[in-house]
Order: C-alpha cells, then structure tokens, then sequence
C-alpha cells in the first residue's frame, strides 16, 4: 500500500541501520543527540530491557510525529483513513512504551526526558514534548 501510495519515490530499503553496533547508526545519533552515550558511542537498543525500551521511544515517538505532521497534507481520503491507522497504532505503541519507562523508575524517566529535550530542541521553543517525568503530585504527565 505505501510503496503504491509513494510510486517512484518508493526506495527498495532505507537507509538507515537499526543495529547497536555502529555509532554513525541512526539509534546511535540519536542516542548521542539526547546525551545517552558520548558523541562517537554505539548505542546498542537491544542490549537490555531499558536499551530496548529507549530505542523504542526514540522510534515510536518518530513515527507519531510523522503522520501527525503528514495529515494535513494528505489529499487523498483512501490514503488518509490509512495514515490515521497507522497513527493510532504508533501512538498506542508509544503510550505503552512511555508507561513501562515510568514504570521502571526515576533512572529510566531521566534517560526518557533526555530523549525528550534532544526532540524538544529541534522543533521550537515551546516545551512540547514533555518527557515522562512525575508531577508534583506524583503522577505521570
């Protein structure tokens, strides 16, 4: 559906390395971006639990982001109805990813809002994208 919906613009395989074990690698740069490892790390999403779920909300977050940007753009209603799926489906994911890191506690919710201030610095200067951190009543944001 998605490489119809592209045409010619379809790529047979992104560019992009999924791996942990090259630090020019698309989870390393952002790892580095949002201070996880030092600049020129590996950041490896698969070495444990909180590795996995790091990367998965560097990942899920993306794909929100980007059909939500999308949508406006999106004439066609066949095409839209479909980014809608796969928006609610990332955005679930995402939601889920988010409570598990809440879950984990105060060192998973600091490596979270570091994430978070890394994407919050390229949109503007509005706080956005607010990380997972406890209000002052001790619930999630």
């Amino acid at each position: 559906f998605l490489r119809n919906a592209l045409g010619s613009s379809a790529v047979a395989m992104p560019s992009i390395d999924v791996g942990g074990t090259d630090p020019n690698g698309a989870f390393s740069k952002a790892a580095q971006a949002a201070g996880l490892v030092p600049v020129g790390t590996a950041f490896n999403p698969y070495k444990d639990d909180l590795s996995f779920l790091l990367g998965a909300f560097i990942f899920e977050d993306v794909g929100v982001t980007a059909y939500k940007g999308a949508s406006p753009l999106i004439q066609n209603k066949t095409y839209l109805e479909a980014a809608a799926g796969i928006l609610a489906a990332e955005a679930y994911h995402a939601g889920l990813v988010r409570t598990v890191l809440y879950a984990k506690g105060v060192d998973a919710q600091a490596a979270a809002g570091k994430i978070s201030d890394a994407r919050d610095s390229l949109d503007n200067s509005k706080d956005v994208d607010q990380g997972i951190a406890p209000d002052a009543a001790g619930a999630a944001n």
